[in-house]
């Protein structure tokens, strides 16, 4: 059995998007640019603004012939569990920044 999504959801989120969206823009990033910069980017991002996540496991079980990733076989339990460790610990930075 699916689950209905509500008109409201398809209208937020239903839009049609670049596949990579992110702020700053890939763009904006050089060698000149290390972390205090890009801390400065997040503290300046809008108390109470919506803001959106992509978080890339940069690895999979096998490669997928259609898949446009970046990415690359890994079936290590350990070195997945230390990736996930090392993002939680990474969303938690940009939570404590963005406020």
């Amino acid at each position: 059995m699916g689950t209905a999504l509500s008109a409201d959801i398809l209208l937020r989120y239903g839009g049609s998007l670049p596949r990579y969206t992110s702020y700053p823009t890939a763009a904006q990033f050089d060698a000149s640019v290390g972390a205090a910069q890009a801390e400065d980017w997040l503290r300046a991002v809008p108390a109470g603004m919506p803001v959106s996540l992509y978080l890339h496991v940069p690895f999979c079980d096998s490669l997928c012939l259609f898949c446009g990733c970046t990415t690359s076989v890994m079936r290590d339990a350990a070195g997945r569990a230390a990736y996930a460790a090392l993002l939680a610990d990474e969303l938690r930075r940009v939570a404590a920044l963005l406020g």
